[in-house]
């Protein structure tokens, strides 16, 4: 089905700008406010039912016992985008927050091992099925970075060894 476009006068007229707003308010993260601030009204009545099932389907989550906990998040966009720059070295910072969100990732995989929920909420597991698993990512990130943000003092072989002559160091002084 083809879809219709609906002119910025009707968009006014019906006051979507206020759907947009509130709907922004729900959203996680600064990149999930500004996308609910840039979208339009659907014609597709296909597109409207998909859209329609999304929600219960989040809605049903929501209301579940041992619903899905997922957290705010930062937009790491600009940190990606500088993946592809070679010789780029991202920051702690960027880093810890790449792992945060895969975090947040692996708790959806981690929900959807249930089989109950594949049958119950397929919608939504279509947007999952983009995404590649994040376990081995998490585990690189966690053995550099704690969970806290902070370099683990045995990221490195060099690195732990450096962290037991500073300690080593530190004990002297003490005496």
């Amino acid at each position: 089905m083809s879809s219709v476009q609906i002119s910025a006068s009707a968009e006014e007229q019906i006051e979507f700008h206020k759907i947009r707003e509130i709907l922004s308010t729900y959203a996680k993260g600064a990149a999930g406010r500004a996308m609910c601030l840039t979208l339009h009204p659907l014609t597709d009545i296909d597109l409207i039912r998909g859209r329609v099932d999304e929600v219960y389907e989040f809605t049903s989550i929501a209301a579940l016992p041992d619903r899905l906990q997922l957290g705010a998040y930062e937009d790491v966009s600009t940190a990606l985008d500088h993946l592809g720059i070679e010789g780029y070295v991202l920051s702690e910072e960027d880093i810890h927050e790449i792992g945060k969100q895969m975090e947040q990732v692996q708790r959806l995989f981690s929900f959807f091992q249930n089989p109950d929920w594949k049958r119950e909420f397929p919608s939504i597991l279509t947007w999952l099925n983009r995404v590649s698993e994040p376990s081995k990512l998490i585990k690189q990130i966690r053995a550099i970075l704690d969970e806290k943000g902070d370099v683990r003092p045995d990221a490195s072989a060099q690195l732990l060894s450096i962290s037991r002559a500073k300690e080593a160091e530190v004990s002297r002084l003490n005496r």
